[in-house]
């Protein structure tokens, strides 16, 4: 799927607080078999361009780029993907605020009725971050989370008094 998000918004008489980007699938690769073609598309996109009228957050629109559910966050929405907890269908993404390639925020899941069934943040300082949620069989969610140590990097051609990133995986029940 090629999509374009462009800075115009769309409106809504009924929820005149929503302002999802309008978006514009301009290739829909046919399926490699017949009847596998996804019949939605789920996308994450920020505001484009950095506009302050067009909301970012999560959204799934049908295959001609027509709105089917928006969800305004607050900061930048990655990694928008259809799971299973507990033997049913949901959603999960994370939102937060961007920190170079990494994020600081949490994820949140919800049900079939687009309710919040859980937010996992991480634990012991540690940051979730937005790549890669995975919801486990066993109930629990693995996600990925980072922190900073100091470290010389002199050999490295880096400073003497230098910060790296630690990758961790976290296993939240």
């Amino acid at each position: 799927v090629t999509t374009a998000v462009s800075a115009e918004t769309q409106s809504f008489q009924t929820r005149p607080d929503l302002r999802p980007p309008i978006v514009q699938i301009s290739d829909l690769a046919p399926a490699a078999t017949a009847g596998t073609s996804p019949r939605f598309v789920a996308l994450a996109p920020g505001a484009p361009g950095g506009s302050r009228h067009v909301q970012s957050g999560p959204m799934i629109i049908d295959r001609q780029g027509r709105l089917i559910w928006f969800q305004p966050v607050n900061g930048s929405a990655f990694d928008l993907n259809l799971q299973s907890y507990n033997g049913q269908p949901v959603l999960t993404w994370w939102q937060g605020s961007l920190v170079g390639d990494h994020g600081r925020g949490t994820v949140t899941v919800l049900d079939s009725s687009y309710k919040t069934v859980k937010t996992i943040t991480g634990g012991d300082g540690l940051r979730t971050d937005l790549h890669d949620v995975f919801l486990t069989s066993s109930g629990t969610a693995l996600v990925p989370a980072w922190d900073t140590s100091a470290a010389d990097l002199s050999s490295r051609g880096g400073p003497a008094k230098g910060e790296v990133w630690n990758c961790h995986v976290l296993e939240v029940d």
